[in-house]
């Protein structure tokens, strides 16, 4: 989900924290 900065909410499953990437960054997680 984007929020009003362009960054994309991302949810770790396994600690579950919250995290926000800005989309560029997405294809460094993996």
């Amino acid at each position: 989900m984007l929020d009003s900065a362009g960054h994309i909410d991302v949810l770790d499953a396994l600690s579950g924290d919250s995290y926000k990437l800005k989309p560029h960054e997405l294809s460094d997680v993996g």
